[in-house]
């Protein structure tokens, strides 16, 4: 494993460093009894073993001890980046709420009604998905003017080509659209499974 401060080399990294003791069972009598590995404080990583060591080697700790430190290290790191994803996942949950809200509140308002007054006459109260039946609900194709719609972002439609629309849709695909800011957010999603367009 690679140190994360160091981009991969320990010995790059300017944390604090332990070393380790290690015996040396490769040509002792060249190479000396012992050889030595920096340990990285900060992350646990552990670099190529040396020769020497700068400090006192009774003051070095023996792989054991290094490989229950790096562990701990390791499970730290878990901890943390599972501690930020939870944070992340939050803020986004009570961003789609509040968004929920707001649109939950605009759908309520004056101005929607007159809205959705002109969608209905602009498209002859016929629904726009199968031309056929009578528009009972408006969809928008877009949310990305929430609120200040344009015409031609919303369409009027009758209850099952609302449905039919929507029936493929997962609570992940409308999460992510909606962190992406995609321009087709989903109606149902707005509303917790369904609602009609006063």
């Amino acid at each position: 494993m690679g140190c994360y401060e160091g981009k991969g080399a320990v010995m790059n990294c300017d944390k604090p460093k332990r070393w380790i003791k290690h015996a040396n069972g490769f040509q002792p009598q060249t190479h000396g009894t012992f050889k030595y590995q920096a340990q990285c404080i900060e992350c646990g990583s552990t670099g190529a073993f040396q020769k020497t060591c700068p400090i006192s080697p009774s003051g070095a700790f023996s792989p054991e001890e290094a490989k229950t430190y790096r562990e701990e290290k390791e499970e730290e790191r878990r901890l943390k980046y599972k501690r930020e994803e939870d944070e992340r996942e939050e803020r986004a949950k009570n961003k789609q709420i509040e968004w929920r809200r707001k649109y939950n509140e605009h759908l309520n308002s004056e101005e929607w009604q007159a809205l959705r007054v002109l969608v209905l006459k602009r498209d002859k109260h016929i629904c726009q998905g199968c031309m056929t039946e009578p528009a009972t609900e408006v969809h928008h194709l877009s949310y990305e003017n929430m609120g200040q719609e344009l015409l031609w972002e919303l369409i009027s439609i009758c209850r099952a080509c609302h449905a039919k629309k929507h029936a493929n849709d997962t609570a992940y695909d409308r999460l992510m659209e909606y962190i992406a800011m995609c321009s087709r957010v989903d109606d149902r999603d707005v509303a917790y499974g369904g609602w009609n367009v006063k």
